[in-house]
């Protein structure tokens, strides 16, 4: 997720920049220039933010599946019979 996020935003900040710089007339070399250091830097922003959505979904998995099974560092609670439910014999056929 987080080499994804990074690869996303510095193609993108490319592509926008070099459409940019086409749309008004730079030479290339400048175009590309520019272009690379946008997605240098996009590259990391992007990276960063994935890195910090791969942590909120990491930590939101965990707090469901502890509201969901319990939480498994939690002391086990001792069995000596007194949480056991009570069976009724009475209804026997």
């Amino acid at each position: 997720m987080v080499r994804c996020c990074g690869a996303c935003f510095g193609l993108l900040a490319f592509a926008v920049t070099i459409l940019a710089g086409l749309y008004a007339g730079n030479p290339v070399t400048t175009t590309l220039s520019r272009s690379l250091w946008a997605m240098v830097a996009f590259l990391c922003l992007g990276s960063f933010l994935g890195y910090v959505a791969l942590r909120v979904v990491d930590e939101h998995a965990v707090r469901r599946r502890n509201e969901l099974f319990g939480d498994p560092d939690a002391e086990e609670p001792s069995d000596d019979g007194a949480s056991r439910p009570k069976v009724s014999r009475s209804n026997r056929a």
